[in-house]
């Protein structure tokens, strides 16, 4: 579609009030899919530049795949260090960096697993 220059403004053909006005280009591209309006020519003279008629859509993020791992039922007793490993490998980053933020991690992992084995009521 043809931008005008000066104003970045898009020149469109209302369909609803009939009615030839300029918006901007993404109130266009959404014009345009909903069928409210149509692409005019801007006048001749007037300095245009194109852009994309439409939007490709964004990808959603890749889900990174944790693989599941045992839990040991002696986590409790286990090394501070070794308790961040454990809730780092969990989450699937090395966002954890606190024994307490490991300890948070490794329960709430329980609680899920448990929640999923037992239905609810």
């Amino acid at each position: 579609m043809k931008v005008v220059k000066k104003t970045g403004l898009v020149p469109v053909y209302s369909l609803q009030t009939g009615t030839i006005f300029g918006v901007v280009p993404d109130a266009a591209r959404k014009m345009l899919t909903e069928k409210t309006a149509e692409l005019v020519d801007a006048p001749e003279g007037i300095e245009t530049f194109e852009v994309a008629d439409s939007i490709e859509p964004k990808k959603p993020a890749a889900i990174k795949e944790v693989p599941a791992m045992d839990i040991p039922d002696n986590w409790e007793s286990m090394h501070h260090l070794q308790k961040i490993k454990l809730a780092k490998t969990l989450t699937g980053d090395d966002s954890v960096k606190t024994l307490a933020a490991a300890v948070e991690v490794i329960g709430a992992e329980i609680q899920r697993r448990a929640a999923a084995v037992t239905p609810s009521e």
